[in-house]
């Protein structure tokens, strides 16, 4: 119940933030670095999810992640590279923290913190997205935020069904 408790005040204090600025919250670098790191953490917690869930439509859905991620930070190195910035490829603390903890569960527990995780990180993606499309500087990013927010509103969708 600790390890529940610690995933929980992690996720609200790293995730619970929502942009609403008219300028971006964040510079086209923080942008990149920001996505690559989302896509990074849903790779990673999809590959534990793949070994450890009890649930085969999790299973199912960890696939989906780690195909669609994948394939996005293809994308996003692209148009990153076009702006001159580069996705960065390991986790930051507050994620990694989030995974290593996620890696302490077992069975229907750990389906719980995979659940509540995917939650977390699948609405600021959306917010981080809906900022950068809005009110980013770049077109090539700005441009794989509109792309990439439709793909995150439909993990959102099926991870808020589970």
């Amino acid at each position: 119940m600790k390890n529940f408790l610690m995933a929980g005040i992690v996720g609200l204090t790293t995730f619970g933030s929502v942009a609403f600025a008219q300028t971006p919250s964040v510079t086209d670098a923080e942008f990149v670095t920001k996505a690559s790191v989302g896509n990074t953490f849903e790779v990673e917690e999809a590959k534990i999810a793949l070994q450890q869930a009890s649930d085969a439509k999790l299973k199912q859905f960890a696939q989906k992640m780690i195909d669609d991620h994948t394939d996005a930070e293809k994308k996003l190195a692209t148009a990153a590279g076009k702006a001159g910035d580069q996705p960065q490829t390991t986790l930051d603390q507050p994620h990694q923290a989030m995974l290593d903890n996620l890696k302490t569960f077992n069975g229907t527990d750990f389906d719980k913190i995979y659940i509540a995780d995917q939650i977390a990180a699948h609405d600021e993606t959306v917010n981080l997205l809906s900022d950068y499309k809005q009110n980013g500087q770049n077109n090539d990013l700005k441009s794989w935020a509109d792309d990439s927010l439709t793909v995150v509103k439909g993990h959102k969708a099926m991870i808020d069904a589970m």
